[in-house]
């Protein structure tokens, strides 16, 4: 009887000793992630919650003596998907069909065959631009079809209403809306203005934080010429 109460003591102070041990490993493993690396985790959530926006600027307009329009701008929109919220699921069954549904969904909104997004999207990328040019119209409808990873930005395209007339003077523009040439090029620093940013605080799915930080620089647009 005396042996099974010391063996039964013995056993106790084992486990006792085992969960001081790793009670004073886990402090050891706080301490070193609150304290040692605490400033870099904070920079690396920081880094990833944050989304930074860039809010294009409308390009000036160039007109003719005598009032009439020869190159404009215009708001468009494009359609951006984070291939890995795409194709998430829980195993390969439900990854596949979620990926057939959202593409399907995406096709048919935007016009667009759906292998062909696949194609696009089947990419190592964080995002991938699919569209481009884009109405606010179609931008609405595609933000209420709520795909994960699916997100529109606002762009600038430009427009020449009198089609080829003066082209080698008026110039040409990147889809950045950079002047490459002629008056475009010439007075680019005039015409192109200055782009706004709208940085925010937000979670994996672009939703914004309750206790984030949110600032909105607002664009100026540039001038006419």
């Amino acid at each position: 009887m005396a042996n099974t109460n010391n063996r039964t003591k013995k056993r106790l102070v084992i486990c006792f000793a085992l969960i001081c041990l790793l009670i004073v490993a886990l402090c050891f493993r706080v301490g070193w992630i609150q304290i040692v690396k605490g400033e870099e985790y904070k920079r690396m959530a920081a880094g990833q919650q944050t989304r930074d926006i860039s809010i294009v600027a409308k390009r000036g307009t160039i007109y003719d003596r005598k009032g009439e329009e020869l190159a404009i701008s215009a708001k468009t929109f494009s359609v951006w998907v984070r291939p890995k919220l795409l194709f998430w699921g829980e195993d390969d069954a439900s990854k596949e069909i979620n990926a057939k549904k959202y593409l399907l969904s995406l096709s048919e909104t935007l016009g667009i065959e759906a292998e062909k997004i696949g194609e696009m999207t089947n990419s190592d990328s964080s995002m991938v631009k699919i569209a481009k040019y884009q109405t606010k119209e179609t931008a609405n409808s595609i933000m209420a079809l709520n795909i994960p990873g699916v997100e529109t930005s606002e762009e600038v395209k430009r427009y020449y209403p009198l089609g080829p007339f003066a082209s080698h003077i008026l110039g040409t523009v990147t889809d950045d809306s950079m002047g490459l040439s002629g008056i475009e090029l010439k007075y680019d620093r005039f015409l192109s203005g200055v782009s706004g940013r709208w940085i925010k605080s937000a979670d994996v799915d672009g939703n914004g934080l309750a206790y984030g930080v949110e600032k909105y620089y607002e664009a100026s647009d540039g001038l006419n010429v």
